[in-house]
C-alpha cells in the first residue's frame, strides 16, 4: 500500500489535537521525508524545522534556555543542534506560529521563538501563553496531565516574564478553576506542578485564592496517606497509601512559604518539616511489614535526619530503634544470600620477583625498606587514572556492619568517591597475600622475632617505653598465632605513636576543654587530618591510613575492633601483618631539627 501524500500528511496532522507530541515530531520527520522523495526540498525544509521545534525537550541544562536537545551525545553534540534554529528558521517558526490552527503547533512553535530569539518579541510571548491556555483545556480532555501542567506552568511563566498582568490574571484562573475541578474528582496528582505555578512572581493572590491552594495542598497530602484504589480513567495516580506524593504535597507547601512573603501566617514550615519525616517513617514501617528491609533502612534513615534537625528528641530515639531492628533484618537477609567469591593465583615467583627490591642484606635496612617502600600502598593517581565506574555506583548505597548502618552514599560525588574507594580497597586487598609472604620470609630467612621488631621501633626513636612494651607483646602473640590478641594490641598503637611522631613536629595533638566538654588527647580521625602531616604523607599513604583503620567505606579495621564489631575470623594472620606493614610505614617519617623549629619529614 503506497504512503499517503506529504500534503495529505501534514493537513491531517494540522486539523489533529489527540496526537500527542512525541508522535507528532515523528509524523513531521515522515512529512520532511515524502517532501524531499518528490524534490520538493522547499517543503522538506519547513517540516524539517517543525520536527526539530517539536523534538526539544524541557528537561536539562545544555542549552541556555528553557528548551533543552532531544539528545546529547558523548562528543557534546546534541539533537537538535543549537545552531540548527538560525534567523531564517526562527523566522519561519514564527510565521507558522501566527497562522496556524492547531494550538499544540502555535504554542510550541512560538515559545521556541521567544526562547532563541537575541531580541525578544512580547508579541511572540504573548502567543505562546494565549494558544498554551487553548491547549490546557485540549490536554485535560485528552487526560494527559504532563502536558496540561507544563502548558500550563510555561504559560504562567512567560506571563511573568513580561509582567503582562493581564495574562497574568487569566493565567491564574485558568490554574485556580483545574485545581479546583482536580480537588473535586480527588484526582491531585498533577495540582503539585500548579501549586508551584502560582508562586511565580507578579502571580499576585488574594489570602482568600492563596488559602484555597494551601486546603488543595493539606487535602492532597491526607488523600495519599489513605488507602485507596486504582482508577483507570483517572488524570494520574489516584491509588493509596503514597507517601512519596504525601511529601511531594508538604514540600510544595514549604516552596509557597519560601516564595511568597504573605504565606508565613498560614504555613506552618516547622510542622510540615516534623510531617515530612513522619511521612518516611510510615513508609519504612510498610516496608518493613512487607519484608523490604533495605527500602525500610533508606526511609527509616531520611525520617531519622528530620527528627534530628528538628530536635525531636523522643521521636528520634524512637526511630533510632526501629532502624535498628530493620538494619539488623538486612543484614540477615544479606547473610542468607550466597557469598560471591573470586579466586585469584598469584604465583610464589611472581610475588619474589616483586618483593625483591625490598630485600636488603640485613633485617634492620629490610625493615627500612619495608617502611619506606610504596609497593604494598595502592597509588591514588594510578586508580583514579584507570578506574571504570561499576554500574553499580550509580544508584544510592547503603553500608553495613553487623546490622548497624554505618555509611550512606546519595549523590553524584558521595557515589563516584564511595565507589573509588571500593576500587581502593580492592588493591589493599590484593597486597596482602604479598604482605604475608614477605613476612614469612623474614621469619624463615632473617630471623624476624619480636625483639627485632621492638628493637627497629626502639630505634626509630618515636616510641614511648609504653609503646615499646604493649609492641612486643602484640608481636609475641603473633608469633605464638594468637592473632586476636595480637591483633587488639597492635591497633591501637598506631595511633599513639602518631600522636608522639606529631608532638616532637610541633603539631597540636591535645583537644582541650570546651563550655564544660572534657578535652584530652586527639584521636586517630583528627590527627590524620593533620595538614603538615598529609602533604609528607602523601594522597595515596593517607588514603591508606584512613580505609585501612579509620573509614566506614574501607576497612575501618581500628573502629571495628574498637566498638566489638569483627568477628573472630577476621582477626587473621595476614589481618595482622597488614597492621604490622601499616606500623612499619610510619618509620619512614623523620623530625629534621632546625634552631628551635621542629619539622616533619
Amino acid at each position: 500500500m503506497s504512503e499517503k501524500p506529504p500534503e495529505d500528511l501534514l493537513k491531517e496532522i494540522e486539523g489533529d489535537t489527540s496526537v500527542t507530541r512525541f508522535c507528532r515530531w515523528g509524523i513531521f520527520q515522515k512529512i520532511a521525508e515524502g517532501f524531499t522523495r518528490i524534490g520538493d526540498e522547499s517543503k522538506a525544509e519547513n517540516a524539517r524545522t517543525e520536527y526539530a521545534a517539536l523534538l526539544l525537550i524541557t528537561e536539562g541544562n545544555h542549552f541556555p534556555s528553557y528548551f533543552q536537545p532531544f539528545v546529547v551525545f558523548t562528543d557534546g553534540k546534541t539533537s537538535p543542534p543549537r545552531e540548527f534554529f538560525d534567523l531564517a528558521r526562527l523566522s519561519y517558526l514564527e510565521e507558522r506560529a501566527r497562522t496556524s490552527s492547531n494550538p499544540i503547533h502555535a504554542s510550541r512553535f512560538a515559545d521556541v521563538v521567544w526562547d532563541f530569539s537575541e531580541k525578544k518579541d512580547v508579541k511572540i510571548a504573548q502567543i505562546a501563553i494565549d494558544k498554551y491556555l487553548e491547549c490546557a483545556e485540549l490536554y485535560k480532555k485528552n487526560r494527559w496531565g504532563l502536558e496540561l501542567v507544563e502548558a500550563l506552568a510555561r504559560s504562567a511563566s512567560l506571563s511573568s516574564m513580561i509582567n503582562d498582568s493581564q495574562r497574568l490574571a487569566k493565567v491564574k484562573e485558568s490554574i485556580l478553576r483545574y485545581l479546583h475541578e482536580l480537588d473535586c474528582a480527588q484526582e491531585y496528582r498533577f495540582c503539585l506542578e500548579m501549586i508551584d505555578a502560582v508562586a511565580e512572581p507578579h502571580m499576585f493572590l488574594t489570602d482568600r485564592e492563596l488559602q484555597k491552594v494551601i486546603n488543595i495542598a493539606d487535602k492532597a497530602a491526607a488523600y495519599y496517606q489513605e488507602e485507596h484504589p486504582k482508577r483507570d480513567d483517572s488524570l494520574g495516580p489516584v491509588d493509596g497509601p503514597n507517601e512519596h506524593l504525601v511529601r511531594a504535597f508538604r514540600q510544595s507547601k514549604l516552596r509557597l512559604a519560601s516564595a511568597l512573603a504573605s504565606c508565613s501566617s498560614l504555613i506552618d514550615t516547622r510542622q510540615e518539616r516534623l510531617e515530612l519525616a513522619f511521612s518516611y517513617e510510615r513508609e519504612g514501617d510498610l516496608a518493613l511489614q512487607e519484608g523490604r528491609s533495605l527500602a525500610a533502612v533508606v526511609s527509616y534513615i531520611d525520617a531519622e535526619k528530620g527528627f534530628r534537625d528538628l530536635g525531636e528528641r523522643s521521636d528520634l530515639e524512637r526511630l533510632r530503634v526501629k532502624l535498628g531492628k530493620a538494619g539488623v533484618q538486612l543484614d540477615a537477609e544479606i547473610e542468607r544470600e550466597p557469598p560471591i567469591s573470586v579466586e585469584i593465583k598469584v604465583r610464589d615467583s611472581d610475588i619474589e620477583e616483586y618483593i625483591k627490591p625490598i630485600l636488603a642484606p640485613t633485617l634492620e635496612e629490610t625493615l627500612q625498606r619495608i617502611g619506606a617502600a610504596p609497593h604494598f600502598i595502592p597509588d591514588l593517581v594510578t586508580v583514579e587514572r584507570s578506574f571504570k565506574r561499576p554500574l553499580s555506583s550509580l544508584f544510592q548505597r547503603i553500608s553495613l556492619r553487623d546490622g548497624h548502618v554505618v555509611g550512606r552514599s546519595v549523590s553524584e560525588d558521595e557515589l563516584k568517591s564511595r565507589a573509588l574507594d571500593e576500587e581502593m580497597c580492592r588493591g589493599i586487598l590484593i597486597t596482602i597475600p604479598y604482605i604475608s609472604h614477605l613476612f614469612t620470609k623474614l621469619r624463615k630467612e632473617y630471623c624476624l622475632s619480636p625483639d627485632s621488631l621492638v628493637n627497629h621501633f626502639h630505634r626509630w626513636g618515636f616510641c614511648k617505653s609504653r609503646n615499646l612494651a604493649l609492641l612486643r607483646k602484640g608481636f609475641e602473640h603473633y608469633f605464638q598465632d594468637d592473632h586476636v590478641s595480637a591483633l587488639h594490641l597492635l591497633v591501637f598503637q598506631f595511633e599513639d605513636i602518631l600522636r608522639n611522631l606529631l608532638r616532637e613536629a610541633n603539631r597540636p595533638v591535645t583537644k582541650p576543654p570546651d563550655s564544660g566538654r572534657m578535652g584530652g588527647a586527639t584521636t586517630l580521625g583528627s590527627l590524620l587530618l593533620d595538614e603538615e602531616f598529609r602533604q609528607e604523607a602523601g594522597a595515596s599513604l593517607m588514603r591508606y591510613y584512613e580505609l585501612t583503620l579509620a573509614d566506614p567505606n574501607g576497612l575501618n579495621l581500628r573502629n571495628n575492633l574498637a566498638h566489638g564489631l569483627m568477628e573472630v575470623e577476621e582477626m587473621s594472620k595476614s589481618t595482622v601483618e597488614l597492621i604490622l606493614h601499616v606500623l612499619l610505614s610510619l618509620t619512614r617519617f623523620r623530625i629534621e631539627r632546625r634552631n628551635s623549629e621542629s619539622e616533619l619529614q
